[in-house]
């Protein structure tokens, strides 16, 4: 290892700041055949490394490390370390920071772990991992860097339907291989990070948020409704520990890893609108078929297309997951199942409407009217939503109602 730093340098060093030494990330990427073909042998001259993604991650600091070796090209990686601090600054905002629980080890080493399970599965656009070290005070993760060109949907934004079906096709390959896979690699050995009491911070900002919604959208748009959402609210805590924990855990339950945290921020696509990578699978999980699948639709999609893809994509794409897998599950129990995946994510998209509006800024020069008209819209979204969440909850659990 010594003799591929010039003049010795760096050896026994750690990234300024950090716990994490310079020799054993130059010692994952030395086992990949892409770094060695742009090393072509040169010694690594210097080292930069600068944050990245700064005010997008809320759970770690990522970080790009790029590796000169004199006048050739240079070779550049991602660096993820636990750390929290964009979480802990939103909520201190929100007068929530006592109720952050210390996940940063375990959602960081749980994406050392999904890193491991994935990277091998042909079809899925991920990241090229490099390697990883798990803990909270000298671990690290070591992805490729994509390009810059590459992009995500903002939050005032919705995906298209191109982007929708690219992404149902890749939850297609995911799911297929973990129902097809020996599940003595995966099974019983990933439950759900996140319970009902790590989320209050979010949770306690239901009503708040609702309140928002109301003083900012015409009344013929929630009044009928709103007895149902404040009870429905009432009920988060029961319905996170049922999605989460119970569902996935009941006999015959026909389960699958899940991404977890499939938002427009974790998907990134090149130019053409082809999906580059799948990013952030720390908070992935043991659950149902159709977790990923609302999570995508309620959170990522506008009202009209969710809804045209809840009329015939959704059956589409159980009879393809049926074709590609040893599925034995019916159409009528996968479309209850999205059915509580939809009152899931409504409610995690209406508690972090705070969270969400935290993040979108005006544009330079933009008039503030149509910077309101942005916010709106996404309050229009969540209503439609709580609308939908409201008449499931009628017909699949209406003990949520009371």
């Amino acid at each position: 290892m010594d003799a591929i730093f010039e003049g010795g340098k760096f050896i026994g060093e750690c990234f300024e700041g950090m716990n994490v030494k310079i020799e054993w990330v130059v010692g994952c990427l030395v086992k990949n055949k892409d770094f060695e073909k742009v090393r072509s042998g040169r010694t690594i001259h210097d080292i930069s490394f600068h944050q990245i993604g700064v005010g997008r991650g809320f759970i770690s600091k990522i970080y790009k490390v790029t590796l000169h070796f004199g006048d050739s090209k240079p070779f550049s990686v991602v660096m993820k370390i636990p750390g929290s601090d964009g979480l802990a600054q939103f909520t201190a905002l929100s007068g929530q920071e006592e109720n952050i629980l210390p996940l940063d080890e375990h959602l960081h080493n749980r994406e050392c772990k999904m890193y491991e399970l994935i990277k091998n599965i042909t079809g899925l656009k991920v990241p090229t991992f490099y390697g990883a070290s798990e803990s909270n005070k000298r671990g690290a993760i070591i992805i490729e860097f994509i390009e810059q060109s590459s992009y995500h949907v903002e939050f005032t934004d919705r995906l298209s339907r191109q982007h929708l079906t690219n992404l149902f096709d890749q939850l297609l390959i995911l799911q297929a291989h973990f129902i097809n896979v020996k599940p003595t690699t995966w099974k019983n050995k990933y439950p759900s990070s996140i319970d009902a009491k790590a989320l209050k911070f979010l949770s306690d900002q239901f009503v708040p948020n609702f309140e928002s919604i109301k003083n900012s959208l015409p009344k013929y748009m929630w009044f009928d409704i709103e007895e149902d959402v404040l009870k429905l609210g009432s009920h988060f805590d029961e319905i996170i520990t049922y999605n989460y924990f119970e569902l996935p855990t009941q006999e015959k339950s026909e389960n699958v890893l899940v991404h977890g945290d499939l938002v427009l921020n974790n998907i990134l696509f090149n130019p053409d609108n082809e999906i580059r990578a799948l990013i952030d699978w720390q908070v992935s999980f043991e659950g149902t078929l159709t977790n990923d699948l609302a999570r995508l639709l309620v959170m990522c999609t506008d009202s009209n297309l969710r809804h045209e893809f809840e009329k015939t994509e959704l059956k589409a794409y159980f009879d393809n997951l049926k074709a590609r897998s040893n599925l034995k599950m019916n159409y009528l129990k996968f479309r209850e199942l999205y059915d509580i995946s939809l009152i899931d994510q409504t409610m995690m998209l209406t508690n972090a409407l705070h969270m969400i509006m935290y993040q979108i800024h005006p544009l330079p020069n933009e008039d503030i009217s149509a910077y309101e008209d942005k916010q709106n819209k996404l309050k229009s979204l969540v209503c439609v939503a709580l609308r939908d969440a409201c008449k499931a909850a009628k017909l699949s659990k209406p003990e949520w109602l009371l």
